[in-house]
């Protein structure tokens, strides 16, 4: 057993919340040794004597052990032959039993003793070592201040490296990605979470933003949300616009079942989207009364006529028809593994009603389209038939029923060009750990 002690004087050491001496200590001990001390007791010990033991001398005690022990874990994982689930890392704790005491002693309570028993059974320094260990707090606020200046987590670390010096601490050489994402996680806590958690921050972002003129509507209720807001710019363009696109799009939080709706316009000035509106919501059985519920409220807020014209997207339109060709196309009798010929087929004869411009020949063309196919492939053209030419539908999705000022949103380019640019610009493209409030911002 090894065992060396370290003396230094504190002069708040007998206030037990007020040792930041001796703490700051223990850390530069971490430093310099590249080991992770845990605290595992703090024992105050009675000044006055007994019977059993009439000679007290400690004042207080407190116990460290090494971040690589006493225990030892032992992974519950399957093994490699088992290929349904893989062996999991391996753990830290390998049952090191290097301990340090810090112990007061009555005779002189403005002195802290460091006792350092057993040695350890790993190599301090080396890269298995080091690799366990957290970056310092030095680096950790320097990440910190490149995140707010709004440098990237890669760009942060890359101008940070090239920064270090020869005397860096070795793990502070070892900076990984790993390292500044998680320092990344703590910034955008601080900067967008106000509450305990999402939904409590969700009403503190609600009375600010209704603080800075914004409007907002939101309902909870059985694990169901819905949250809209729009921003007083916003309703100044929207106020000036007839023609409104509106969309989805997934992957904007760490939950997938989340949706983005957004509500955009062409803006005046640049002939580009602009978002005018946005509705959060994981309600995706009644996910249309979610949207009827916002956008009637922005119409009342803001005194817009009512909507009398809705067209589809065509490429939405393209896309339920390729997914439904896939499900409902059947190879014809006599006739093996030709459903790819016939999906082409369909979709060709289909395309050129939705682009024809004349009202006359997208009539035409779909009594021929019905006549050729409704015998051949009907699961597809019953489809079809509900959900497309049934009371006039196809007035919705041709060119030829828009009206003029509506065509250059007869496509989404608009908003999707602003879901691409929320995701890359905003979200950096991490779905899996932005949040919601990091929308709302």
């Amino acid at each position: 057993m090894s065992t060396s002690t370290t003396r230094f004087y504190s002069s708040n050491v007998t206030g037990f919340e007020k040792m930041d001496n001796w703490e700051e200590e223990l850390k530069k001990l971490e430093d310099s040794t590249c080991v992770h001390w845990i605290n595992k007791g703090f024992r105050v010990k009675e000044t006055e004597g007994s019977s059993l033991s009439p000679h007290k001398t400690i004042l207080w005690s407190k116990k460290y052990v090494c971040h690589r022990g006493p225990d030892t874990y032992v992974s519950k994982a399957r093994t490699n032959d088992d290929s349904s689930q893989p062996v999991q890392k391996n753990s830290k704790k390998i049952g090191c039993n290097a301990i340090i005491m810090m112990t007061s002693r009555i005779s002189g309570p403005s002195i802290v003793e460091f006792t350092r028993k057993n040695n350890h059974n790993h190599t301090l320094g080396s890269y298995s070592n080091l690799q366990l260990m957290s970056i310092s707090g030095t680096l950790r606020d320097k990440t910190k201040n490149f995140l707010h200046k709004e440098f990237s987590r890669r760009k942060a670390r890359s101008n940070l490296l090239q920064e270090m010096e020869g005397d860096e601490q070795q793990r502070n050489k070892m900076f990984h990605y790993d390292d500044a994402y998680n320092v990344w996680l703590m910034v955008t806590k601080d900067m967008f979470q106000f509450g305990n958690n999402e939904f409590e921050s969700l009403q503190l972002w609600k009375r600010k933003l209704i603080d800075c003129g914004y409007k907002v509507i939101d309902h909870s209720l059985d694990n169901v949300f819905f949250y809209g807001f729009i921003s007083s710019w916003q309703m100044d363009i929207m106020k000036a616009s007839k023609c409104f696109s509106l969309d989805s799009t997934f992957g904007i939080s760490s939950r997938s079942n989340e949706v983005l709706y957004s509500l955009a316009v062409r803006h005046p000035d640049t002939g580009k989207g602009v978002p005018v509106g946005c509705l959060l919501t994981n309600n995706h059985l009644n996910k249309s009364q979610s949207i009827v519920v916002f956008l009637k409220q922005m119409q009342s807020e803001l005194l817009l006529e009512k909507i009398a014209v809705y067209n589809y997207a065509f490429f939405h339109v393209a896309q339920c028809w390729s997914r439904n060709l896939v499900t409902k196309i059947k190879n014809q009798p006599g006739q093996y593994n030709n459903t790819k010929v016939i999906r082409g087929n369909i979709m060709s004869e289909l395309q050129p009603s939705m682009y024809e411009t004349v009202r006359e020949n997208v009539v035409e063309k779909l009594c021929q389209f019905r006549e050729k196919w409704t015998s051949v492939q009907p699961k597809f053209v019953e489809y079809l038939k509900d959900r497309y030419f049934a009371l006039e539908g196809y007035k919705n999705w041709s060119a030829a029923y828009l009206i003029e000022e509506h065509r250059n949103m007869r496509t989404n380019n608009y908003i999707e060009s602003w879901h691409n640019h929320l995701k890359s610009v905003y979200l950096k493209r991490i779905k899996n750990s932005a949040k919601i409030k990091e929308c709302v911002e």
